[in-house]
């Protein structure tokens, strides 16, 4: 007994996902967004370590910025969210905090 394969006819592949030039400017701003926070957190961290002389290790600051709820993160885009955050950074600390007030240039 001979069975007789029929494959079906099949569309071509399915055209890409077109994204539209709003949803793509809106996944560019969003990336950047991204980056620049994570930028400032670095920065943050850095300057923070720098002005604390080793008080609090740049480690384990760097490690509380990261569990930062992140409705916080848009602190790190003005200098009085900068001082904020620095307070924040600082808990658990030994010592009583420093008071944090970076520059803009």
């Amino acid at each position: 007994m001979m069975i007789d394969m029929v494959i079906p006819d099949c569309e071509e592949t399915p055209p890409p996902i077109v994204r539209t030039q709003q949803s793509a400017e809106s996944v560019a701003a969003a990336r950047w967004d991204w980056e620049c926070q994570r930028l400032c957190a670095t920065q943050l961290v850095l300057d923070l370590a720098a002005y604390l002389g080793g008080r609090v290790p740049a480690d384990e600051m760097w490690e509380a910025m990261q569990r930062l709820p992140a409705e916080l993160l848009d602190m790190l885009y003005t200098a009085d969210g900068w001082a904020k955050l620095s307070e924040y950074l600082q808990i658990g600390s030994p010592f009583p905090p420093l008071p944090y007030a970076p520059t803009v240039h």
